[in-house]
This record gives C-alpha cells, structure tokens and sequence, in this order.
C-alpha cells in the first residue's frame, strides 16, 4: 500500500478532520470547578486576637476546613470542601461586624456584607462559593456561636448565591470553632437541626434533611448538625450505624442523603457572581472633619446614582448601611 492510500484509511486523520470541523466551545460567564466547594474565610482583628496563643488565624482557619474534609468524606458526599482564601477583613468592615455590639444583632449587619465591593472583589477573584467571616466577639445573636442562612425547598443555586454568607465567633464561650464552621456550611447546603430544633419543617430543603441525636447511646452521639450529644465527624444518615449506634433514620433524619444531592448546587454558586466590571466603582472624595463634638465623613459615590453621602457620630442609625436617612443628596 503506497503512503497516499494509507493516508486516505488513517483513523487518525479523520479524527483530526471532525475536532476542526465541530463548532468551537461556549464561553462561559464564570469558569468554575464542579468537583470542589470554595470557601473564602475572612476574620476580625478580635479573632485574631483571640487565636494568637493557638497558631494563629491561618493555622486555626486550615485546621477547621481539614476538619470539614474529613466530614465531608465520612459522609461520601463525592464534593472537597477547600478554603481557597484567607483574609483579614477591610479595615473598613471592622467597624460594621465588631463595633458598636452590631454583632449581636447580626441579622440585619449581613446585608451589610453581602453589598460590600472589597468581600465582593474577593469573593469573584477566588470563585469562592461561601464567603465566611470569622469574630472575636459572642455569642451572637440569640446566644448562637454561628449564622448562615440555609438553603431551602425550592431553592436553586442562582436563587441563593447572594445568601452563602455565614459567620463564627471564636469566643472563648464557642470553644468548638471547627464543628460550629462545618455546622454553619451546612446550613448553606439545605442541612437542618434535630426534629425538635426545627423551627420551619416546611421549609428544609428535603422532609429528610434533619441531624440527629442518639440518646441511648452513652455518651450522647450527635452528628454535625444537632445541637446535642458528642458531635461525631458525620452528618445524620441511615446507610451505616456508628459502632453499632443508629446516627440517621431513613427517609425521616438523613442529611447525608441531602446534601449529596445539594452539594451540587453549592458548587455552583460562584457561577452567578456579577462580573467584575458590574460592579460599581469605588467611593472617591473621602473628607474627614471636626465640628460640634462630633466627627463627619463625606465621600462621593461613584455608582449610577453619583450621589454625596454623609455620615457623622451623632448620628447612629439602627441599620449600619453606611450612613444616616436623609443623609445623602445629589452633588
């Protein structure tokens, strides 16, 4: 067989000749990994302070997410969790998450949050899928060691990504800062608390998506996200018992069986992160001055608003957005 022949039976060369000829790929808004969960941590100078005798917060931070690996294994959930950042956060934000007691009423501090441009820029240089912020101070509110709100019936990952914010204090009252952080994520990924800590049944994620406590078992078992007993590296689950011990209930207590199936949406938040020319650019024109007895700032907003905002220590509003109503008008 002379080489042109050969050449007109080659495999290999029509192989070549359909990768030419097949339409090139769709680019995409948000290039992302499906196969790990991204989280971004930012902590306070409390929390660093508060870990300065322990490694400080890098160590703690990379030991917490290690601790989140093993559970996310034990549960087989077929996602790695992984901390892709960590960071102290703006020095602008310090005042909103730990002066003033606002961390006690968290609730509405984490609109704050979420709006911010720095944690934003941040959370879209990483791809982060949950942004976690970590204080000195606590409890928060209502006595809790941590906050996120979780993912419910019906909820989608362009529908939630906006809310993968949680937060954690590192107290010396909230000794357990690993399981509250792991407790916290699974809250973003639909995990709900013991039947009789549900607060809203009809809102988890799945019937099933409930932790669970074994009573009979001495001491206590508690699984990642029950509030009882000795919290063991598992989230609930009906396929296997704990040396013998029940930690799930089929079709009634199963976290494991939901987040299998959620943690493929939290892998997907990141992807409806706002490009960054999106966003609107950063405050220009900041004035500080002395007046009264009290401190003023002004600086322009350089949004599509272009309004010139105002803020002064008399005036303390109930909801730190950043400045007093009324406070603001058009340059």
């Amino acid at each position: 067989m002379d080489s042109a022949e050969e050449g007109a039976h080659d495999g290999h060369a029509h192989s070549r000749a359909g990768a030419l000829a097949a339409d090139p790929p769709r680019r995409v808004r948000n290039p992302q990994s499906h196969d790990r969960l991204d989280i971004l941590v930012a902590y306070t100078a409390s929390a660093a302070r508060n870990w300065a005798d322990r490694g400080g917060p890098e160590a703690a931070i990379r030991h917490a997410g290690d601790y989140m690996k093993m559970v996310f294994r034990n549960s087989d959930l077929g996602v790695e969790p992984h901390i892709v950042h960590i960071v102290q956060v703006p020095a602008a934000l310090e005042w909103t998450l730990a002066g003033q007691g606002w961390w006690r009423d968290i609730f509405p501090t984490r609109w704050r949050m979420r709006g911010d441009g720095d944690v934003l820029r941040l959370r879209h240089e990483h791809r982060a899928d949950f942004v976690h912020f970590v204080m000195g101070e606590g409890p928060l509110t209502l006595g809790f060691c941590g906050i996120h709100s979780a993912l419910s019936r019906g909820g989608t990952a362009e529908s939630f990504f906006q809310s993968a914010y949680g937060w954690t204090s590192n107290n010396a009252a909230c000794r357990d800062f690993a399981g509250v952080f792991v407790h916290e994520i699974g809250h973003g990924l639909g995990a709900g608390h013991e039947p009789d800590a549900v607060r809203r049944p009809e809102a988890l994620f799945r019937p099933y998506a409930r932790g669970y406590v074994n009573f009979d078992a001495q001491p206590n078992i508690g699984t990642a996200m029950a509030y009882k007993g000795q919290v063991e590296p598992f989230f609930s689950t009906s396929r296997f018992d704990l040396f013998g011990a029940t930690v799930g209930v089929r079709d009634e207590q199963d976290n494991e069986r939901t987040l299998r199936e959620t943690v493929h949406i939290g892998v997907r938040y990141s992807d409806y992160l706002p490009l960054l020319e999106d966003l609107p650019p950063q405050p220009t024109g900041l004035r500080v001055w002395f007046d009264g007895g009290s401190a003023h700032l002004a600086w322009r907003d350089n949004g599509r608003a272009r309004t010139l905002t105002s803020w002064n220590t008399k005036c303390r509003p109930r909801y730190p957005t950043g400045g007093c109503s009324g406070a603001s008008g058009k340059p």
